[in-house]
């Protein structure tokens, strides 16, 4: 099954979509709960899942990781604005 998933070229590409969207859909209601460096290796958690095919599927996942936890889980949020210095440290933990 994994040969199978590794020979299909977009795969890789597919999963880090779907996972930096899924991982948003589940933290969005527990923003508040959670720490948002905890919140940031999650992110990183689905970036090194997803490096396994490919450095290019790990770069998407990255950035796609960023652009969501900048949107939806820093303050202010739904705007790419960091108005707490302090979170640009959470900001960096995904690139890390």
């Amino acid at each position: 099954m994994t040969r199978v998933l590794q020979n299909t070229k977009w795969t890789g590409y597919v999963l880090a979509t779907i996972g930096a969207a899924v991982l948003t859909t589940v933290l969005i209601p527990l923003r508040h709960d959670i720490n948002s460096t905890t919140i940031g290796f999650a992110f990183l958690l689905v970036v090194l899942f997803v490096a396994i095919f490919g450095k290019q599927t790990a770069l998407l996942a990255s950035i796609l990781g960023v652009l969501c936890f900048n949107f939806f889980f820093l303050p202010p949020f739904y705007t790419f604005t960091i108005a707490d210095p302090q979170n640009w440290v959470a900001l960096t933990s995904i690139f890390s």
